[in-house]
């Protein structure tokens, strides 16, 4: 459980609990209770324990948390097989795509810890590719000046 809790801390920040939830985020809130299942399942710690049960009695700011993460991390420990992996998230690859997120979502004036399904969905499919093993897969990208994934020039040589 001690990793468990270390998963957690990354995933920092917290929501407004006075508002009721927007779909995007009552999605992203059941999204991370499947990644919380998804570690106890693979944690050493969570062997013989029903993980619905353990993430059952997680506080609600554990699950704040989650959902105030990054989708692209989010994205990366889903796809995780083993602790090792989730320590890796977000990795090289998924770090610069969400590097082009937090560009996009201030340019759109949007705050980091809000979901943003319009937003973030064309990030999903390069990401994806990174999470495949692909760790080039966001090399050809950049952000033109309307804030929009393109292919990038080449860099040039020196």
């Amino acid at each position: 459980m001690k990793r468990l809790a270390i998963v957690l801390l990354v995933l920092a920040a917290g929501c407004d609990e006075d508002k009721p939830d927007t779909a995007e985020v009552a999605a992203a809130k059941s999204e991370c209770k499947s990644i919380l299942e998804q570690i106890v399942k693979i944690s050493p710690q969570g062997t013989g324990l029903d993980p619905k049960a353990v993430v059952a009695q997680l506080p609600i700011e554990d699950i704040q948390d989650c959902v105030a993460t990054d989708p692209l991390t989010r994205r990366c420990i889903a796809a995780a097989k083993d602790v090792a992996a989730i320590k890796a998230c977000p990795g090289e690859c998924i770090g610069t795509l969400g590097a082009y997120r937090g560009y996009k979502r201030t340019k759109a004036k949007l705050a980091d810890d809000k979901p943003s399904t319009a937003l973030d969905a064309g990030l999903f499919p390069i990401a994806d590719k990174c999470l495949a093993g692909d760790k080039h897969a966001a090399d050809d990208y950049k952000l033109n000046d309307k804030g929009e994934l393109i292919k990038a020039d080449p860099l040039p040589s020196l």
